[in-house]
């Protein structure tokens, strides 16, 4: 065990980005969840959330997972780690067998994100779990609800 200094930001997330690397997946998730207690309003609390995120689906602990990504909207709601937070989190609603949630949250990425790398994921997902919730006309956002028409 490594002595962390206190009140040094960046020792503490490498630290615990280092255990979460060798996969010890218990202390690195209390040292991301002290940092993000500790320096909520770090840069690097959105990735120290994201990471909490990835450890507890690691982990196969899906509702916890699934939580721990929408905090990370909370945390930085335009953070580098949001986009994939979100898309991370409709994965384990997909794999908890929650679809239609799942879809709405796909949706949401695909809309708010399309820019991004997880934009073009959801979609993807979208075309292979629910086409006909993609809206006929990809130049609009999508709407929440799936649309009737068939593509």
């Amino acid at each position: 065990f490594t002595s962390i200094t206190p009140g040094n930001p960046d020792q503490l997330f490498a630290a615990a980005y280092g255990d979460y690397s060798r996969g010890n997946y218990d202390l690195a998730l209390s040292e991301f969840r002290q940092y993000v207690e500790t320096y909520p309003s770090s840069e690097m609390a959105d990735n120290a959330q994201y990471w909490i995120g990835e450890i507890l689906y690691a982990q196969k602990k899906l509702p916890e997972a699934a939580a721990a990504f929408e905090k990370v909207r909370i945390v930085s709601p335009n953070g580098d780690k949001t986009a994939p937070a979100l898309y991370k989190r409709g994965m384990a609603l997909l794999d908890m067998g929650q679809r239609e949630e799942a879809v709405i949250q796909l949706l949401t990425i695909y809309k708010d994100y399309s820019k991004t790398k997880e934009g073009e994921l959801a979609f993807q997902k979208l075309q292979e779990i629910a086409p006909e919730s993609i809206p006929q006309n990809t130049a609009t956002p999508p709407i929440r609800k799936p649309t009737t028409r068939k593509p």
